[in-house]
């Protein structure tokens, strides 16, 4: 099954892929980790890493292990079914544990101490029983949840120091972005 993300990584001077089953399978992404901490100790002068993370994709229930089931109670939606309790608390408990993935990787990143940033993006959203009765995403009936995705920058203070003009705009973080704002020029990241 090829994808997007497996095509343009197939170009990577050094690739790994841990997840070489469907995503009905309980995959879990730190798994990857150790693996991000093998690439930031290779002692190449200059690294690009991607990683592919499958995040919060269906099945929610089988993207988090056990101990991140927080979320187990009544939930906020104008759809009051078992169905909607169930799979938005585990829609809920697969974001917070990306969200502790995403952690990891900043901190793994940040403990290097390099001029170094990491960026976060989704490839789409899912409506959850946001706006209507309905789980997933779809280009047909499109929402703002599908479309409106988290997205993430950190910077390391080397990285600042030697990037001022990206970080003397008042109200960065404020501002809304869309991917169309993302291009790459030289060492600089511009927003």
């Amino acid at each position: 099954h090829e994808s997007t993300p497996s095509i343009i990584s197939s170009a990577a001077k050094h690739k790994v892929f841990v997840n070489t089953k469907t995503s009905s399978y309980a995959i879990y992404d730190e798994s990857l980790l150790p693996y991000l901490n093998e690439a930031l100790h290779n002692s190449a002068n200059q690294k690009l890493i991607f990683i592919h993370l499958i995040g919060t994709h269906t099945s929610y229930r089988r993207r988090y292990p056990k101990d991140f089931e927080f979320f187990k109670g009544e939930n906020n939606t104008n759809f009051k079914h078992s169905k909607s309790r169930k799979l938005i608390n585990e829609y809920d408990n697969a974001t917070r544990y990306n969200d502790f993935i995403i952690s990891e990787i900043i901190d793994n990143v940040k403990r290097k101490n390099e001029n170094s940033y990491v960026l976060y993006f989704s490839d789409h959203g899912d409506e959850v029983y946001d706006t209507f009765d309905f789980v997933g995403h779809n280009e047909y009936h499109g929402t703002r949840p599908m479309y409106e995705i988290p997205f993430i920058a950190w910077f390391s203070e080397k990285y600042k120091a030697k990037n001022k003009t990206v970080f003397n705009i008042e109200n960065i973080t404020e501002r809304p972005v869309s991917y169309t704002h993302l291009r790459a020029h030289e060492t600089s990241l511009h927003l």
